[in-house]
């Protein structure tokens, strides 16, 4: 089906969206799971065909249609709709909702092809060939192209006892009563500073991650918490279509081990990333084989989790047996299109960038290649590469690895004792990444996969000076939840009338200065392609602007940091009007510091204290019977939890109520 044939089709079927996607199910995850078994039932058929006997042996290959005439149109589910409207701007279906034409399945079975899967995305099907096949293959009329399905041929995660001891001074442990205790796995949390988002209440509730691995021995202790809250909203086995996604053996070693650092509970034991989250999980891979049954397992996986609504996908897989080098350009491997395919509906794909440094491949894996897929080498406890990390640069020399994380001995579950050991390999620093952008999705719900993707980039260790052994360098969530990317402000009554003007106060975190020492940051009004206002800043500061409009009807107001995506905050004041606030005075404090804040009503307020890095200095709450409406003001003489002075530097503070949240920064000298 051409382009205009099939986008009039697509508006026909929008027209009845509701009877397409469960418009009854309103996000509600038990209907979700219901409408999984449906979409098992259809996809199982879709995916398998019309099997031969399944004795029939041969070489896997993907066959790729000519044309995507109208066959059977996927259940895309509301949750999947509205991720995409938010993360991509596309409303309803696209052309990647349907199916390859019914009748080329039909006639690759007749032909005695035994149908494996069958993808809507790539609009092609998994066939085994035997002798002689291919080139009968290639002669079918519908037929584009053929070419092998890739399989792992990776190695696997490295068995390790206890990691290294922590050092105090590198990873201090938080000290207030309310904080997890994270036993082993407290160094490859803390070094993304994910530690800091957990103590500001974030566990990735109400994101849907999905899952690809192995197997997951789902009795586990670390997983007690998760199967008792009920969010283990749909399993598929892709490898043997069914819904057990455990398994016998060693089958089930790599998943649990990379679920477990994802969505683990076991205080004093284990803490995984983003343990408060839900959950699909896909088993795609068999783990003591090395047969091309893989590649378009882990691409079915994916189509039926993005169908599903899903948020995130972690893989900690790769495939790329018959692929080389050479390929690695983002838009060759069938692996990668299909992945960047899934970004392009926005979904967040977060890939291993694979332990091949040193080896004969010696690059990324794909998926990892893609431009739109983040893929996460791995450093070692010091903070310094990891020897087996995966080197970029792409084929096409784009930077990879995207980000770094904790990847040698990095703690984990262990499915043959039921306890816990170290691991090593960017599989394990692969789920952190993963659930620390699940907290980041569930603090900044309105993000486009833009400006997730962007600010993960400008706020990560080595931002200014990125490389293809450690990428923009090691994942900082923290400072991603700090830094805003860009605010979007309703304007007062009043400032939407022609010729009114109105003062915008801009925080910037952390500001990273542009090329030439400029930081350009845009001011657009609702309904506007161009800003409206342009500031510069040459360092971190807050900056006032006069905004003047021309004509009436403008009722929102965005501001965005096109280098970084590090707007912190904006505040705004029209005709004498303050909006809340977050003040310190002195600033820089010399002894005690005055936290300064605007009150609607009287209520409990707390007040946190980080470093820069994100590291909690201390927590102070206040009675809400000791505040009151209007400016209110407390003292902290500048101590943390074990009255030590506060060393000189820079710092942040979060202030948290039942209705608000600010960050201010501020500085203290001796």
């Amino acid at each position: 089906m051409s382009q205009d044939t099939f986008m009039p089709f697509c508006d026909s079927l929008n027209n009845n969206i509701g009877a397409l996607n469960c418009q009854a199910l309103k996000m509600d995850y038990a209907c979700i799971f219901r409408l999984a078994l449906r979409l098992t039932a259809i996809f199982t058929f879709v995916w398998t065909g019309l099997q031969p006997a399944p004795g029939f042996a041969g070489t896997r290959f993907w066959v790729f249609f000519q044309d995507n005439e109208p066959g059977l149109i996927a259940q895309i589910t509301q949750k999947a709709l509205t991720r995409r409207l938010l993360r991509t701007g596309k409303s309803g279906l696209t052309r990647y909702d349907l199916t390859p034409d019914p009748r080329y399945i039909a006639r690759l079975n007749e032909l005695g092809y035994q149908v494996h899967q069958v993808s809507r995305w790539l609009n092609a099907a998994s066939v085994s060939i035997g002798d002689g096949g291919a080139e009968r293959l290639s002669s079918l009329n519908f037929v584009k192209k053929i070419q092998p399905v890739a399989s792992f041929r990776s190695a696997r995660l490295i068995r390790g006892g206890l990691p290294p001891p922590i050092q105090p001074d590198r990873f201090p442990r938080p000290t207030a009563p309310f904080d997890f205790d994270y036993g082993l796995s407290y160094s490859q949390i803390h070094v993304c500073r994910i530690d800091s988002l957990h103590s500001l209440g974030y566990t990735g509730a109400g994101v849907l991650v999905g899952m690809m691995d192995t197997g997951y021995d789902l009795s586990h202790p670390v997983f007690y918490n998760f199967m008792e809250s009920a969010r283990l909203i749909a399993t598929y086995d892709f490898i043997n279509n069914d819904s057990d996604v455990q398994g016998d053996g060693i089958q089930m070693d790599h998943g649990t081990a990379t679920f477990s650092a994802l969505g683990g509970f076991g205080d004093g034991s284990l803490i995984g990333a983003a343990f408060g989250a839900d959950f699909m999980l896909a088993k795609t891979e068999i783990y003591t084989q090395e047969v091309q049954s893989e590649e378009d397992n882990w691409i079915a996986a994916a189509e039926w989790m993005e169908a599903a609504g899903v948020d995130i996908i972690s893989s900690s897989l790769g495939y790329f047996d018959w692929y080389d080098q050479t390929d690695l350009d983002g838009n060759t491997t069938a692996i990668t299109i299909a992945a960047d395919i899934a970004a392009s509906l926005g979904v967040i794909i977060v890939n291993a960038a694979g332990n091949e440094r040193n080896t004969s491949w010696d690059a990324v894996i794909p998926p990892a290649d893609g431009d739109s897929v983040i893929a996460v080498g791995g450093v070692n406890q010091t903070g310094l590469l990891w020897s087996g990390s995966s080197p970029g640069p792409t084929a096409d020399g784009r930077i990879k690895p995207d980000v770094v994380a904790l990847a040698s001995t990095a703690w984990a579950a262990d499915y043959l004792s039921g306890g816990y050991r170290s691991y090593t390999g960017t599989s394990l620093a692969t789920p952190v990444v993963a659930g620390g952008l699940a907290l980041i999705i569930e603090s900044h719900p309105q993000w486009t996969l833009g400006q997730i993707i962007q600010s993960l980039k400008a706020t990560a260790s080595r931002a200014t000076t990125p490389d293809n052994d450690y990428g923009w360098g090691i994942a900082r969530f923290f400072g991603q939840f700090a830094s805003g990317g860009y605010f979007t402000v309703a304007l007062p009554e009043s400032a939407i009338h022609s010729g009114d003007t109105i003062k915008v106060n801009i925080a910037v975190f952390d500001s990273q200065a542009a090329p030439g020492g400029l930081h350009d940051i845009d001011i657009y009004l609702e309904g506007t392609a161009t800003p409206i206002g342009a500031l510069y800043l040459s360092g971190p500061d807050t900056l006032t602007q006069d905004i003047y409009f021309p004509s009436a009807g403008a009722s929102i107001l965005t501001v965005t940091d096109e280098v970084s995506g590090q707007v912190q905050k904006v505040t705004l004041s029209a005709f004498g009007t303050a909006a809340l606030s977050l003040a310190i005075a002195p600033n820089p404090a010399i002894d005690s510091v005055i936290f300064l804040y605007d009150l609607l009503v009287s209520q409990d307020i707390q007040l946190t204290i980080y470093t820069a890095a994100g590291d909690k200095i201390t927590s102070i709450h206040v009675n809400g019977e000791s505040t009151f409406p209007g400016l209110n003001r407390s003292v902290w003489r500048a101590r943390n939890n074990s009255g030590e002075h506060l060393a000189p530097g820079i710092y942040i503070v979060h202030f948290h109520s039942a209705t608000d949240s600010r960050i201010a920064k501020f500085a203290f000298v001796n």
